[in-house]
């Protein structure tokens, strides 16, 4: 995706809305539960921040709080989940960590 989106503004308790979207939408089936976790990763920790700003991670970082036992597992299931309409994903340097924020797909 590209860098230049601004993170959007969101509701309060967005974070419970988007997962039950997630569940209506059979997120775990259809893309697989390390996508569902993934996403909830990242949108529980943009509630934390208060939906002031995207989120940031580092791929070791992410990685590891979301269970997955490797980086290529991960991005495997970030790639699924941006392909699909569910996160937009600003790619990190060696100094600057990756960007995040949950998205929702048209359909």
């Amino acid at each position: 995706m590209t860098a230049d989106l601004k993170y959007p503004e969101r509701a309060k308790n967005y974070a419970n809305k988007f997962h039950r979207k997630m569940a209506k939408s059979v997120v775990a089936t259809s893309l697989g539960q390390d996508v569902y976790t993934l996403l909830s990763i990242i949108v529980q920790t943009e509630d934390a921040s208060r939906y002031s700003r995207r989120v940031d991670f580092w791929n070791e970082q992410l990685a590891a709080v979301a269970g997955f036992r490797s980086v290529k597992a991960m991005r495997l299931a970030r790639d699924k989940a941006e392909r699909a309409g569910w996160l937009h994903y600003i790619a990190g340097t060696k100094s600057t960590p990756a960007g995040y924020w949950v998205t929702e797909p048209e359909h």
